[in-house]
């Protein structure tokens, strides 16, 4: 039990590190561009979360001043330009992120934009771009480190061409694009393979996360809900290690025990959460709370099974608000709305089974190796997960 312990442990400082230094860096813009008879306008608004800002050198105070003088410079427009209105800067608690928008004018001429921004910082970043010329719609650009430049098609003429921006397979792919690059999404499939090893149940458990996650993913791309993103971010990592400790009581059938542990630890940090005035709202965490402690002490008098489908529902719900957060971001066209949330949702489909069948095979590989302590493979994971799941939970609410 002594290197079971130890392993964990190294796991936790290796995984926790690792995977800290490498969440999601995104950013996002819209331009407008307008051709007139003598010159160009461009309208930008530019986008960012507080969460990729905080892994950054700022200071908070100065964030604001600092972080727009960057955006202006890294920013380069071709033909040359000049601002002639901004840049104004909008700071949201609510979405957890930073807005700067400016309008410049340039010479005439066809536009590109070569965008530098937080590459120097993190070179595994990457920034999604809409684009309207001339009030038509054109298919978003996503720059990476390697892909930095947009150039304008001038020969697409309006009235003939029939310019309609992305096609449902452009959000297929971004779909795809999103569930494969988010470590804490490819955490909670692997939670959920171990929480259902059989192929059954592991359908039976799938199919109630993409149903949490589609319905949340409509209505907070709609605008019918709007939950606090800095929040809901907190509760997938938190949905992680939920996962992993229900699989732990389940192998050693714990339930009462591992209720009253969760007990314990809410109220501790609920205590810790009111003394320190934490930003994120007590009534959310006393709600999780409430949940936590109840689904494991209602999960030891009845059927498990049926209460593994329930938790992979619900936090399905959390994950769709993520998923919704993320379009939103990008601002997805009214008149492409449901294709693009369609072609979005079957990516993320295509890409969890894809990353489901790749942990099977990797762990019915293992199988086949004859060694000792291989019973401790299965703890070992769900520990790490645990261990992940709760950090990326105090990291994101604090």
């Amino acid at each position: 039990m002594s290197l079971y312990i130890k392993v964990c442990f190294i796991l936790l400082l290796l995984s926790s590190h690792l995977l800290f230094a490498h969440q999601r860096s995104e950013s996002y813009s819209s331009w407008s561009i307008i051709h007139g008879d003598n010159d160009t306008t461009i309208t930008t608004i530019f986008t960012i979360k507080f969460s990729v800002l905080a892994r950054m050198n700022w200071e908070k105070g100065e964030w604001e001043k600092q972080i727009t003088d960057y955006v202006i410079k890294s920013i380069e427009t071709i033909p040359e330009c000049h601002i002639t209105e901004g840049p104004d800067v909008f700071s949201s608690q609510q979405l957890s992120s930073l807005k700067i928008s400016w309008k410049q004018v340039c010479a005439k001429g066809q536009v590109n934009i070569v965008n530098g921004a937080f590459f120097d910082k993190d070179p595994m970043h990457s920034h999604i771009a809409r684009f309207e010329v001339d009030s038509l719609p054109y298919p978003e650009k996503l720059f990476t480190n390697e892909s930095r430049l947009w150039v304008e098609d001038q020969t697409l003429v309006p009235g003939k061409d029939q310019l309609k921006g992305s096609s449902i397979k452009d959000y297929v792919a971004l779909g795809i694009q999103h569930i494969t690059s988010g470590f804490d999404h490819i955490a909670f499939l692997l939670g959920l393979l171990l929480l259902n090893p059989r192929i059954k149940q592991l359908l039976i458990s799938i199919t109630g996360f993409t149903i949490g996650h589609s319905l949340t993913l409509f209505l907070g791309v709609l605008g019918y809900v709007k939950p606090a993103t800095g929040f809901v971010e907190a509760l997938i990592g938190y949905s992680i290690a939920l996962v992993a400790l229900e699989f732990l009581a389940r192998k050693t059938n714990r339930y009462f025990y591992y209720s009253k542990f969760l007990f314990f630890i809410w109220v501790f940090f609920i205590f810790i959460a009111y003394l320190i005035d934490l930003r994120i709202a007590l009534l959310g965490l006393i709600g999780t709370a409430i949940f936590s402690v109840s689904y494991f002490w209602l999960a030891g008098r009845t059927s498990s099974k049926n209460f593994s489908f329930l938790l992979t529902c619900l936090f399905g719900l959390v994950h769709g608000f993520g998923f919704g957060g993320y379009l939103s971001e990008i601002g997805l066209p009214s008149d492409r709305l449901l294709p693009a949330l369609l072609g979005f949702n079957i990516g993320v489909e295509l890409g969890q089974i894809c990353i489901v069948i790749l942990f099977i095979l990797l762990i019915r590989s293992l199988g086949m190796f004859k060694f000792s302590k291989k019973f401790l493979i299965e703890p070992l994971i769900a520990s790490s997960l645990i261990s992940l799941g709760t950090y990326w939970f105090l990291v994101r609410i604090f």
